[in-house]
Parts: structure tokens; C-alpha cells; sequence
């Protein structure tokens, strides 16, 4: 049986208070499934400290895409694919 590759692609906009719990809640349940996975966060031009977050949890399977100005949620999400 082929399994695939699960793909999450989550756009982040100023989202430093929350990305943290996130990770916390999201990495688990990924892992749980016993399945290879990635996640791909967007940051979307953020002002406050989202990438640098984003950039601490980057590894093999948490990819970090980075824009440079807000371009907004629909177009992030189309850079994230």
C-alpha cells in the first residue's frame, strides 16, 4: 500500500502569541499518525516576532516560507502550495 506525503500549509500574519501553543498541539497529533507529513508555514510579511519563531522550529519536517511584505491570507496560502 503507498501512502502519501501529508501536506499542511498554515499562512501566518503577526501570529507570535499563538504560533508556540501551535506547535505544541499541531507536531504531536502529526506524529501520532505515524505518517510522513510536513508543514509549511507562510509568514506573510508579519511585524512582530512570528518569523522569528517560525524560523526556531524549522527542521526537516517544518518548512518556513517567508514574504516580504503582506500580500494577504489567499496569496500566502497559493506560496505555501
Amino acid at each position: 500500500m503507498n501512502i502519501e506525503k501529508i501536506s499542511i500549509v498554515i499562512p501566518v500574519y503577526n501570529e507570535e502569541k499563538n504560533l508556540e501553543k501551535l506547535f505544541e498541539r499541531l507536531v504531536p497529533v502529526m506524529d501520532d499518525l505515524k505518517r510522513e507529513y510536513e508543514i509549511v508555514l507562510v509568514d506573510d510579511g508579519s511585524r512582530d516576532r512570528s518569523l522569528e519563531i517560525l524560523l526556531n522550529h524549522a527542521d526537516k519536517r517544518i518548512k518556513i516560507v517567508e514574504l516580504t511584505k503582506n500580500y494577504g491570507q489567499h496569496a500566502a496560502i497559493f506560496a505555501g502550495f
